[in-house]
């Protein structure tokens, strides 16, 4: 049989019940349509998501101190393994990680001089830029009024790191560090707080607990930033001042905070590895999560949304996929239903000559045939529908071609898997019995 005459006979036959046949592919129109749509939507939110947390700095390296807390301590430890206790298998490392989230800075800085210098000493082609951070939230002192703002205590790299342009005056460079300089480098929103939108406060000075800071610079704000500055946007309120000066006026000895850069977002997991290695020796701890120090990079957090969406949109799809599957079940009720109306048919086309395969292969084709329409019109319902939600949901959606070929394959391979059984049922119907059918 020739392939136009197969694909003509099977298109008449479906065309002579238009609306019985829009009603048997409904199922995967709208199983297609949520998987393209879910799909888009989702890998627009993962795009976004990556190009936010690549604003946050895709090479660099954050190492937070985190005390340990002891068993024999009033407040109960909750339990390390994944028993009733603790469902979610949760490490104490981990645990550890949580406590410090949730009690903030209150406990002792655990990271010292001699980690910080170690880190400084991982060769360059790992760890390009170290910078300690020291916070102290500070009574700030402007002509007699107070306000409290953070004093970040950080080394000149730090504003590398974080990408932080100077808007006026200029930020304190090595010389300043090493001589304990009182000078300070405001972000817009402490420069707004203090001395209001159109006062240049470069050249001014503030008082923090009897001491005097000169303001040598104000970073600036790059669009779109609001009241978070700068930079990455995460400065805030924050006042920066030469670390040592900070740890010589509050009699500190250790750090909270180290920040480092990877020399490429390819190294940044080896970087990581490596301070790691340093900070375990230094602290006489064998494995991490036993440690009382954190290091994490925005490759960690992109792995942990990766893992998230890829779950989310596994969920998503799964769900979809259960329309497909009444779909297909309804392709094969319809199939069934017309190889039943359609006995004498088969039973003359028999004896004319047609062969068992030619029915088996029309039948066949007339199931695809439904899928794929379905498959098609369900792909354009998809973009329509993914274009309309990112309305509502800010978020541009990503249609991936790989993803649309597979919904279409799909859409084949249901016709085929539902279709194959009726499509044998005709095919094995005897030319005589189905002559005599009424």
């Amino acid at each position: 049989m020739k392939v136009s005459a197969l694909l003509k006979q099977s298109t008449s036959a479906l065309l002579a019940n238009k609306g019985r046949s829009f009603l048997t592919i409904l199922g995967i129109i709208i199983g297609i349509a949520a998987v393209i749509a879910l799909v888009a939507l989702s890998s627009g939110v993962s795009d976004n998501v990556a190009g936010n947390f690549s604003s946050l700095g895709a090479k660099k390296i954050t190492v937070n101190s985190m005390e340990i807390y002891a068993e024999e301590e009033d407040e109960p430890e909750p339990p390390s393994g994944g028993g009733a206790g603790n469902p979610l298998g949760i490490s104490s490392g981990e645990q550890n990680t949580m406590r410090q989230l949730f009690r903030g800075s209150n406990s002792d800085p655990t990271l010292t001089a001699a980690d910080l210098e170690d880190i400084q000493n991982i060769s360059s082609d790992l760890v390009t830029l170290v910078s300690p951070q020291v916070t102290n939230l500070s009574e700030v002192v402007v002509d007699g009024i107070q306000q409290k703002l953070n004093l970040q205590g950080v080394a000149p790299a730090y504003f590398a790191i974080e990408e932080s342009a100077i808007g006026s005056g200029q930020l304190f460079n090595q010389e300043a560090l090493d001589n304990n300089d009182q000078v300070a480098v405001l972000s817009p929103s402490s420069a707004s707080r203090l001395y209001g939108e159109e006062v240049d406060p470069v050249g001014r000075t503030f008082t923090v607990d009897e001491i005097d800071y000169q303001i040598i610079g104000v970073l600036a704000a790059e669009e779109g930033s609001g009241d978070f500055g700068p930079g990455r946007g995460r400065e805030g309120n924050d006042i920066y001042v030469p670390y040592t000066t900070l740890l010589a006026q509050y009699e500190l000895e250790n750090i909270s905070t180290i920040v480092a850069e990877a020399r490429s977002e390819e190294l940044v997991n080896e970087a990581s590895a490596q301070i790691e290695e340093v900070l375990l020796a230094n602290h006489g701890m064998a494995v991490l999560e036993d440690a009382d120090f954190s290091v994490f990079s925005s490759q960690d957090i992109l792995a942990m949304r990766d893992s998230t969406m890829g779950l989310f949109t596994n969920l998503l799809v799964g769900i979809a996929a259960i329309s497909l599957l009444v779909g297909g079940i309804g392709i094969m009720n319809i199939m069934l239903v017309s190889v039943t109306e359609r006995t004498q048919e088969i039973g003359l086309r028999k004896a004319v000559g047609a062969k068992t395969r030619h029915i088996l292969i029309q039948f066949l084709t007339e199931a695809v045939m439904l899928t794929l329409t379905g498959g098609i019109l369900g792909v354009v319902g998809g973009r329509i529908l993914a274009m309309v939600a990112s309305n509502f949901v800010s978020v541009s959606p990503v249609f991936d071609l790989a993803t649309i070929l597979l919904a279409v394959g799909v859409s084949v391979g249901v016709g085929i898997i539902f279709g194959l059984y009726p499509a044998f049922q005709a095919a094995r119907k005897d030319p005589v019995e189905a002559l005599r059918y009424e």
